[in-house]
């Protein structure tokens, strides 16, 4: 019996992840924090960020941030696409609601070059933590 409570526990602990997606939907214009970040510059470096999908903190967006600066907010299964100019950034993430936990931020570096595509990935891991991380592009 004991074996079985505990299989269960772990079962339902492992489903509050989130799923990486391979597609999203772009987000919505009002959602768009920085116009300056989000037209297209072939000049600039591309970074693209996805939001997993899945009910693990679905009533939160994800705030993306570039060097400190807000470009958007992802509800879940959205994307953003970034121009950043070429070098080195920090891109970071947020919970945002009333709902969201104080460990939804998370940081990762980008080295941005002229015309290169990078993707990232933003979701929540089965300890409840946002996460941002490189994705396949």
């Amino acid at each position: 019996m004991r074996t079985l409570i505990a299989l269960a526990a772990a079962g339902l602990v492992a489903a509050c992840g989130t799923t990486p997606t391979s597609s999203g939907q772009a987000v919505p214009t009002s959602t768009v924090l920085s116009a300056v970040l989000v037209k297209a510059d072939p000049a600039n470096g591309i970074l693209v960020v996805r939001r997993d999908t899945g009910v693990t903190s679905s009533a939160c967006a994800f705030r993306i941030m570039v060097d400190g600066t807000a470009a958007a907010e992802l509800g879940t299964g959205e994307m953003v696409t970034l121009y950043v100019p070429p070098g080195d950034h920090i891109l970071s993430t947020e919970y945002r609601g009333a709902l969201c936990s104080a460990s939804g931020r998370a940081t990762v570096r980008a080295t941005a070059a002229a015309g290169k595509r990078q993707s990232f990935r933003v979701g929540v891991g089965s300890d409840l933590s946002a996460f941002l991380e490189p994705a396949p592009n």
